[in-house]
């Protein structure tokens, strides 16, 4: 952190890394709502995507060239990406949601869904969350699987103790 104070001008342009986010993720939402059958972004779609979220420097602050970004995008596998993959697929199960209203907490929630359920092997969450999990989980063709969720930390140590116990 002392490194990014002694150099302003690096940290000005992480965080305007940072800023983009927000807007490249309701693109990614909007793509989601208007697909055709609003089923699963094409792998071109999320290409798209990643590209969006590429950062243009190197944390020391040299340009990251386009060819070199462009050969990063043309090798990738996309679905190697779980969680863009599992973010994908939870936004449109929580924008058919009819009955959400979102709060910002929900936000907040959604974020720390994304980067837990795709990698970890029990995420506690509320439940609103675990059931649209539930719903992505269902749906899910990847070959690693997502997460067991649980609105309870009591529950989600009873099935870890109950997991331990068949090994």
């Amino acid at each position: 952190m002392l490194w990014f104070f002694k150099n302003p001008q690096l940290f000005g342009e992480a965080l305007s890394e940072q800023r983009k986010y927000p807007v490249i993720k309701a693109e990614l939402k909007a793509a989601v709502q208007t697909m055709i059958g609003g089923k699963n972004l094409f792998n071109e779609g999320k290409k798209q995507y990643v590209e969006k979220l590429l950062p243009s420097r190197y944390p020391s602050g040299l340009v990251i060239a386009s060819e070199s970004r462009k050969q990063f995008l043309e090798q990738i596998n996309v679905k190697k990406f779980r969680a863009l993959s599992f973010e994908a697929a939870l936004s449109e199960v929580t924008n058919a949601d009819a009955q959400a209203h979102p709060t910002e907490q929900d936000l907040v929630d959604l974020q720390h869904a994304v980067s837990l359920i795709p990698y970890v092997d029990v995420a506690v969450l509320d439940a609103k969350f675990c059931k649209y999990v539930s719903t992505v989980k269902k749906q899910w063709r990847n070959d690693q699987p997502l997460a067991e969720c649980f609105d309870s930390a009591d529950a989600a140590l009873d099935w870890i103790e109950k997991e331990a116990t068949k090994h």
